[in-house]
């Protein structure tokens, strides 16, 4: 046996040792504990999907949701028929307020499992929901990253109160939170509007185009904003082009996933296609998300379909912009695995 096949062996056994100390933690029911060990384990084995599942429902006892998400998309990137992560992740997005969305994990679970007790029952709960019984809360919290990626400022916990807006013929409901944002370059910002959604009412909102919706300040509003544009790929293409860069960490930073990455270069290709942007804006920001955090994790298990589309966007580019800079258009090629 060489040397590289030892050490992998070596490392794979050392995550499953790992593993077996967090899910003992997790039956102590000592859960930040077990998420050290969980994170240890993945760093040994990262295409282990349940190593994140795992660490996931820990996150979940810790009512971490916007983390349990996280490594929920992780382990259904390697595995897409995994029952417990798409049901964990159901669960993560109930408490996100993502409700359209934790249907569809439950939904896909029923037809995955037809028999499935829990997901038939978290379907009816949310099916059943009184929306006008109060406002819609939301508790987000720092999602973990490794040191060198934590910010140096102190965190703090704030209160906060945010009012967003939709359009439905349902009964209006209002959620508020208050927001001091660190960053100077939005602090004070406050964003109003009026959240009016029903499981029923989002299949028909759906169906309608969207406007363009104003430039997000939180975390917050983005969810909301995506929740209803993810299926107008143009349109949030448009809405994303409008986004300083400097602030995607802020606004969505451990949570873009693949299929985000994915509905962007879908509406960036159309929008490419018929000149409707700025070429040079579309590089810059292409730049700027090979850039994040979460990039290498998003765009690991894209398809052919999905480089495909975004190797149209830039040779579009590339041949109506004769003086595109060809570092920028490099950088952005190698980050992607895209070769022209």
């Amino acid at each position: 046996m060489s040397n590289r096949s030892s050490n992998r062996s070596q490392k794979l056994q050392e995550a499953q040792n790992l593993k077996e100390k967090g899910n003992e933690s997790f039956k102590k029911r000592q859960y930040d504990k077990a998420v050290d060990f969980y994170s240890q384990a993945i760093d040994c084995d990262p295409n282990e999907p349940v190593i994140y599942s795992n660490r996931a429902q820990a996150y979940l006892k810790l009512k971490r949701p916007e983390s349990a998400k996280v490594d929920c998309d992780a382990a259904l990137s390697l595995d897409t028929t995994f029952i417990k992560a798409l049901y964990r992740r159901g669960v993560a997005q109930v408490g996100l307020g993502l409700l359209e969305c934790a249907i569809k994990d439950f939904e896909q679970i029923l037809r995955l499992e037809p028999a499935n007790a829990d997901a038939a029952k978290e379907i009816g709960n949310l099916e059943q929901t009184d929306r006008t019984s109060g406002p819609l809360v939301v508790e987000f919290r720092a999602v973990d990253k490794p040191p060198m990626l934590r910010s140096r400022q102190e965190l703090h916990r704030i209160p906060v109160e945010v009012i967003s807006e939709a359009h439905s013929t349902a009964a209006d409901e209002t959620a508020s939170l208050t927001e001091d944002m660190q960053q100077s370059t939005i602090e004070g910002v406050q964003r109003k509007a009026q959240i009016v959604e029903t499981v029923d009412t989002v299949s028909q909102a759906r169906k309608e185009v969207p406007r363009v919706p104003p430039v997000p300040s939180t975390l917050y509003q983005f969810l909301i904003d995506y929740r209803v544009l993810k299926n107008h790929p143009d349109v949030f293409a448009e809405y994303f082009m409008q986004i300083d860069p400097a602030l995607y960490e802020l606004l969505f930073g451990e949570m873009m996933d693949s299929d985000m990455l994915s509905d962007l270069v879908d509406g960036l290709e159309r929008k490419v296609a018929g000149s409707q942007v700025i070429n040079a804006l579309v590089m810059e920001r292409l730049l700027a998300l090979t850039k994040m955090s979460t990039f290498d994790m998003a765009v690991l298990f894209w398809s052919d379909k999905e480089r495909n589309a975004l190797r149209a966007v830039l040779r579009s580019i590339k041949e109506r912009e004769k003086d595109c800079e060809l570092k920028v258009m490099s950088s952005v090629c190698e980050a992607f695995g895209i070769v022209l």
